[in-house]
């Protein structure tokens, strides 16, 4: 019955946060080890450099845990650094696989495509998910990003076992993992190289667990699910501010902040 309660528990979360993820567009996960800095740097000569910046910015976010502990300082200081690094972005149209068309497009080898997950966000629908327990209190917050490979977004948020649950039969292992994936096609034009538009298709919920304890994660992955329909909804759209080969920054509809770090697997 445990088991079962349990399962339930995070179908039933997984829906809930489609909502979480239409006003954040799921770009949350692990902070790196990046280290500190004490000050803060403006682009406010042109000495200051888009390395600078960028440095600047990842101390913020380690400093703050990803912006979830971010004052409003804080969070004013992000915010003028994106704005600054927005100046200098290198790449002038990254969303140009998700053109409708084909395009000849300059810079296409530095586009959206690819495994992201966050580094800072001031989004307050993510950054209150972490310790309030209240949403899924059978579960722990890990890993949320998105996996961008044309024509889908999809956005990543990965589910781990409690650290209370550990004694707890077919609960897993501290390896399980449970990922809902909030699939959107997604879509540009050269008119508005930065813009990329979103529609909800489906929903994709499996699970990883090599630990053969059994438990939700070890049955979603042997049963995955996938929920796809034939009507396409409005899901909100974002704007791409900066974007190299390792970083990038963009704004969403509610303008709330994401800067991401490019990884090399996905999800």
């Amino acid at each position: 019955m445990k088991t079962k309660c349990s399962i339930v528990s995070i179908y039933a979360v997984v829906f809930k946060l489609i909502a979480i993820n239409k006003t954040t567009l799921g770009l949350i996960g692990h902070s790196r080890n990046i280290g500190h800095h004490s000050s803060i740097l403006y682009a406010s000569s042109p000495d200051v450099t888009a390395s600078e910046l960028k440095s600047s910015l990842s101390s913020l976010a380690h400093s703050t845990k990803r912006g979830f502990s971010a004052n409003a300082a804080e969070k004013r200081s992000a915010q003028k650094i994106c704005e600054e690094l927005s100046k200098l972005n290198p790449t002038p149209e990254p969303a140009s696989p998700f053109y409708e068309q084909t395009q000849d497009v300059e810079n296409s080898n530095l586009t959206l495509c690819g495994k992201w997950t966050l580094l800072y966000t001031d989004a307050p629908d993510i950054t209150s998910l972490e310790g309030q327990g209240g949403i899924l209190p059978s579960a722990k917050l890990g890993r949320i990003g998105q996996e961008c490979v044309p024509p889908f977004i999809k956005n990543v948020i990965e589910w781990q076992r409690p650290d209370w649950a550990k004694s707890l039969p077919f609960s897993g292992s501290d390896d399980s993992r449970i990922f809902q994936k909030v699939v959107c096609e997604a879509t540009s034009n050269p008119d508005q190289p930065l813009k990329v538009d979103l529609k909800l298709v489906g929903l994709e919920v499996l699970g990883s667990d090599d630990s053969k304890s059994g438990g939700p994660a070890q049955i979603l992955e042997k049963n995955p699910l996938e929920l796809k329909g034939f009507l396409k909804a409005p899901f909100g759209s974002f704007r791409v501010l900066y974007l190299d080969e390792d970083m990038r920054i963009i704004k969403t509809v509610q303008n709330f902040l994401a800067v991401n770090i490019r990884e090399e697997a996905l999800f």
